[in-house]
């Protein structure tokens, strides 16, 4: 069993250890229902959430859980299977709020990809009473981008926008020598290209292949910057060397609404899994 399905099922035990503890208006929420809706899972938290409404004479919460007294509203629930859990869009929120930003997109991203509706998600985000953080879920809500094939890719994307590029587009399609290729992520207007580079290009018929395409890449008159799970752990390294790609290409960086609205928010060095 690897690393990943290893958590994953910490995670889901853990959740299921405490089902019996949940009266009819509780359920769960944050980072627990983002696993049990097949979300990517958040290193650091771990411990199921579960959301009462703030009238719950039942102000303990179980051993080894949090529990949040905010009142969901019941279009805002729903089952999965006999567990009640947050929607995908009042999940999404309640986890931008929660997590740090980095982190916090590879949820939006990923709950983009199977189905949230993202105009339901920001109406949620306006009407939760307490405002805390609601200017940061906007703004990640806004950001947020089906195109993105994994949380590493979004986090790439995510500190790309920080450090002033403009313009970001995910998968854009290339062709170069006759193949069909498409990178992770773009500047609109400019030919450079970002990768993440996973595991599984290691194996040497995928370097030959991957050398192969960056090659042909190139010849179409491409700038290819190539980025691995490492580099997301220091951001301000990450941030000074995208700084210096720009340079190096006469790019002007500016300052995007997610700058904006993340000013005061720290970042974190922990890549998602």
């Amino acid at each position: 069993m690897d690393s990943y399905k290893g958590r994953e099922l910490t995670v889901l035990e853990r959740i299921s250890a405490v089902r019996g503890f949940l009266t009819a208006d509780d359920c769960f929420s944050h980072t627990s229902a983002a696993a049990l809706w097949g979300l990517p899972l958040t290193p650091g938290y771990d411990i199921p959430h579960i959301s009462s409404p703030s009238t719950s004479p039942n102000h303990a919460a179980a051993r080894g859980t949090i529990r949040h007294r905010m009142d969901v509203l019941p279009e805002h629930r729903t089952m999965l299977g006999d567990v009640a859990v947050t929607s995908l869009e009042r999940t999404t929120v309640d986890c931008l709020r929660l997590l740090p930003p980095e982190l916090g997109i590879a949820i939006a991203d990923s709950t983009l990809r199977v189905g949230m509706d993202r105009d339901l998600a920001l109406e949620i985000n306006q009407t939760i009473p307490n405002r805390r953080f609601r200017k940061r879920a906007h703004a990640l809500l806004a950001f947020a981008d089906i195109g993105a094939e994994s949380p590493r890719e979004s986090q790439l994307r995510f500190h790309l926008s920080v450090a002033g590029w403009q313009e970001l587009e995910t998968q854009t399609y290339v062709y170069a020598d006759g193949a069909d290729y498409y990178l992770d992520v773009t500047a609109s207007g400019y030919q450079v290209g970002f990768e993440f580079d996973g595991l599984d290009k290691y194996t040497p018929d995928a370097l030959r292949q991957e050398k192969l395409r960056e090659h042909k890449l190139r010849a179409a008159g491409w700038h290819i910057e190539r980025f691995i799970s490492r580099d997301l752990m220091s951001p301000d390294l990450l941030h000074s060397r995208l700084r210096q790609i720009a340079r190096d290409r006469n790019i002007t960086l500016g300052t995007s609404d997610l700058q904006r609205a993340l000013q005061h928010s720290p970042l974190t060095a922990r890549p998602i899994a």
